[in-house]
């Protein structure tokens, strides 16, 4: 990392773009130099002048849109909409489990039926997608629940 660096000469392809940006500069000041000396003074005045304002009122309005953002900036507000989230409950006994009821597990299979029935057919997508939406966290937990209920 700390050792010197060893002077080696620069490429070919290195050399020959930069005289090719030398060439093209020199042509390019040269007609710049021929188109300019044709005009007369009074031009070359007015034409400053133009340059200068369009300058000045284009950085004038790239400040303003940077400073007021929303409403004379060039970008579109953006949406946010809150992101809901159930309350997570903590555990203050973990030892205590509530036993499950076969009233449980018939309630359990029931929801879980309808909910495959529901997805089976186009409208029934629509109102399991927007009943989710509304619970955000829901279709994790069935899953859940679907791999505790199926796998005991």
């Amino acid at each position: 990392m700390w050792k010197r660096k060893q002077n080696r000469p620069p490429s070919v392809l290195a050399i020959r773009t930069s005289q090719m940006f030398a060439w093209l500069q020199k042509k390019w000041v040269n007609w710049m130099q021929q188109r300019e000396a044709r005009l007369t003074m009074a031009q070359k005045k007015w034409s400053l002048a133009i340059f200068m304002l369009c300058s000045c009122s284009g950085c004038v309005l790239i400040f303003l849109a940077g400073i007021t953002p929303g409403i004379n900036s060039f970008s579109a507000p953006v949406a946010v909409q809150p992101l809901r989230m159930p309350a997570i409950q903590p555990n203050t006994n973990a030892n205590v489990q509530t036993p499950i009821t076969r009233e449980d597990t018939l309630t359990i299979r029931r929801y879980l039926q309808t909910i495959d029935s529901m997805s089976q057919t186009q409208e029934g997508k629509a109102q399991l997608d927007a009943y989710f939406r509304q619970r955000p966290g829901l279709s994790d937990s069935i899953a859940v629940l679907r791999k505790i209920f199926y796998h005991q």
